[in-house]
Parts: C-alpha cells; structure tokens; sequence
C-alpha cells in the first residue's frame, strides 16, 4: 500500500491510501468465506451453500462489509506509517471498487498540533494566606442559620434582601408590554410573583425589585425605567416603561436560635464544638480557593504564552458540549425557549470562545504530560470514578458499569484526569507569593 498526504490546513490533513488489486482479492475471498460459513440458505446446511448463490443473495452487504475491511485496514496502515499523530477522523469516503483492479481510498483527519511549550516550571503566582478569623467564622454561623430560617409574615414596610409577594403591570406609554412583547411574559404583567426586595443580581424587572423596598402590604406604586440599547428583547430595547405595582405580603428571615437542637443537625455538642466545626469547614474552603487561585493564574499564563493551531472537531465538540450545558441551566431558570433563539448569535459565539480555551489548555497540559512522563494511576481513576458517583449520587459501581459499555467514555474521562494531575504538577512547581487576603462582603441569603 501507498499513501499521499495533503494539507488541508496545519492541524487538517487528506491522506489517500492506494490499495494494490492483490490485497483488495484477498479481503474479498475472506469477505466471502466469513458469509458462506455463517449464512444460512434454506436447502442447505451452514457452509455448504454454492458461493454463487451466497453473492446473489448477499450482494450490498458482502460489499459493504469489503469496505469496512477496506477501511480499517487503510486506516491501521495510516497509522503505522504515515508519521502523524491521529487526532479524530473527519470523513472517510468509500471507494469505487472494480473486480481486478487497484483502489484508493481518501480519509480526513484531525491530527495533534505541534505545540512549542514556555517555560512551565516556577512560573510566578500570588496565592492568599489562609487564615480564619473570627469575623469569617462569624458570617459562616450566620450563613448557616440563614439556611434553615423561617420566612415569617410581616405588616410593616418591606427592606432590601426580604422577599415579597407583588404584582405589577408592565407599559410603554399606553400599550402594555405583554401585547409588545407576548413571548416574554416577566417583562410584562404578573400577578402575585415573589420578588427579593433590592437585590442586585436579582433576574427579573429590576425598577420592580429595588422599586418594593419600603412598600407595605396594600400599597400601590408607580415606578420607570428605560431598557438598555443592546437589551436582549429586542421590542423593548432602549424603551421607557413604567410599572404599576401592588404589594400583597412581606416575608421577614427568622434565624433559628444557637441552642442544642440547631447544634446536633451539624453534629455538634455546644457552641464551641459547632464553632471548631466551621472554623475547619472555612479553613478547607479557603485553601480550596488558593489552590484554584494558583490553577487559574497558571491556566491564563500557559494560555497567553502557548499559541498553535486547535483541531476543529475537537472544538467543535467542546462546543456542543458547552451549549448543550448552557441551555439546559438557562431552562431550568425558565428563561423562555424565545428568548433562547433570541440570543442565539451570542451563545454560540461565547461557546466558541469558551471551547477554544479548554481545548487549547487541555491540548498544552496533555503535551507537559507527555514530556513530564505523567502517568494515572489506579487510584487516580477510582478516586475519579467516586467523586462522579457522589455528584450524580448515584454506587461507583454504577459508573463503572456505564463505563464498560463505552470505551470512548473511558478515555474521555481519562484524559480529564490526566489534565487536573498535571495542574496540580505545574502548582506544585510553580513560585508562590503569599499575598494579603482580601476580604469579601458575606450575605447570608434564604
């Protein structure tokens, strides 16, 4: 067999395979042998069946299977031979095949890039000290309690952060917004919808939201807003409306109180027990928050001095993958399937961006892996196979199960391992200031 190659691009390659007549006669005779052996024709016992009769009656799939042979023998000899790391395969065409005679089949391929790696050992990171004070220990009691807190009923003005039940109803000068803008009825009229009172990242109307603080049960209010130029609905973009509104309930947060009974739901004796048990809870959290400091800081060096051509399909796939997420949260959120299309241009070119990056990161950390000699052990793989088990709460044997129908799974998932070992080399190796902690407003929400 031969074999030419041209660029499609530096990452995208054709490769045609010249197979000679003799080779093709071959794998047609056992082609033929496997049917006469296996098929059976009434009359006549397995095996006995005059080939004759086997190729009339089997005509497309002792052809089709030729192919496959065809193919996969073209491919193993690509592989062997041709030099290049096979990334994913793009298209194989299937040949025109004529008794007798030579074939050429032509494959395109995705092939891994040549990657020129910087300098990856010590590079400069800042990372927080982790300490605990008093006061992180304070606002995690308080976050906690705000967990189990009751939502009481309450006759008096509403305040920032306390829920309220509202309606209002939405215009742009004498036409109401819900006839503007039918597909998006949050913009329009609601009746009776629960709203937190000022709150800044709050989905929803947002002269509605900060609007509710200080109204009181049976209250009316009048409030305006102009919609951004560029607002995701495009019927209401740069437009002033105004909202009637009408507040019918004000929920206040009760914290439960530190005594024995709130203690033993964290498995704690007293205060003091409960406050060693939040003061590790916070400890761990922020040595998690450092080391993903140091893996963000060298995720943006290895991006912004490593430059080589991605293989398309890879990013293809991160793409799907990334959208495929996306939109699934942003129904969950009730984010209406029109306003999905709506926004369409600009998920996929976020998804786009996003994919480009993980791939060119995974693409890097896979290359130090090679030269690094990083390899996954065992335990690498069960702890993987644990931590997928309790995210889906679901038996790790559950998992494996799933994995042995899916080899391509198996080394997905192996490769993802590979990526974080490697990381975590690279932050093991990298050279770490200590930087003063920032400090961060704590909200402790319902």
């Amino acid at each position: 067999m031969d074999i030419s190659i041209q660029d499609v691009t530096e990452v995208r390659k054709s490769i045609t395979v010249s197979i000679p007549k003799e080779e093709v006669a071959a794998e047609e005779k056992e082609v033929y042998k496997e049917f006469t052996d296996h098929a059976r024709i009434p009359g006549f016992r397995p095996g006995k069946a005059p080939l004759t009769m086997i190729k009339q009656k089997f005509a497309k799939e002792i052809a089709d299977e030729l192919v496959k042979k065809l193919q996969r023998k073209a491919y193993e000899y690509i592989g062997e031979k041709s030099g290049l790391n096979l990334y994913s395969i793009i298209k194989a065409d299937a040949p025109d095949l004529i008794a007798g005679a030579d074939t050429t089949m032509t494959f395109v391929f995705d092939v891994w890039p040549t990657i020129t790696l910087p300098e990856y050992k010590g590079i400069k990171v800042d990372v927080p000290v982790v300490t605990v004070t008093e006061e992180d220990i304070d606002a995690e009691i308080k976050a906690k309690q705000a967990q189990h807190a009751k939502m009481e009923k309450v006759e008096r003005a509403a305040k920032a952060d306390e829920y309220v039940r509202v309606s209002y109803v939405g215009k742009i000068g004498d036409e109401l917004i819900e006839q503007i803008a039918p597909d998006n009825k949050l913009y329009g009229t609601q009746k009776n919808t629960w709203e937190k009172a000022g709150a800044k990242d709050e989905m929803g109307v947002k002269a509605v939201v900060e609007g509710v603080v200080g109204m009181k049960p049976g209250d009316t209010k009048t409030v305006e807003m102009t919609f951004p130029k560029d607002f995701e609905v495009a019927e209401l973009a740069g437009k002033k409306a105004t909202y009637d509104m009408e507040m019918h309930e004000v929920r206040e947060q009760v914290l439960p109180e530190l005594d024995e009974a709130f203690f033993a739901g964290f498995k704690a004796k007293d205060l003091d027990s409960f406050k060693k048990a939040v003061e590790q809870e916070v400890t761990q959290r922020k040595k998690l928050d450092q080391m993903n400091s140091k893996r963000e800081q060298i995720a943006r060096f290895i991006d912004q001095n490593t430059h080589f051509e991605l293989p398309e399909s890879a990013v293809d796939a991160e793409k799907q993958q990334i959208l495929r997420t996306h939109i699934e949260r942003m129904l969950q959120h009730g984010v209406p399937q029109e306003q999905l299309e709506e926004q369409k241009e600009k998920l996929f070119e976020e998804a786009d961006r996003l994919a480009r990056e993980n791939i060119k990161m995974r693409l890097a950390l896979l290359e130090i892996a090679k030269q690094e000699k990083i390899e996954i052990s065992k335990e690498d793989i069960w702890a993987k196979v644990v931590q997928m088990a309790y995210m889906r709460q679901v038996t790790p044997d559950k998992i494996v199960s799933e994995f042995q129908k899916d080899q391509g799974v198996v080394d997905e998932m192996k490769r993802e391992v590979l990526v974080v070992k490697t990381l975590d080399f690279l932050c093991d190796k990298a050279d770490s200031g200590e930087v003063k902690e920032e400090k961060k407003a704590v909200k402790a929400d319902a």
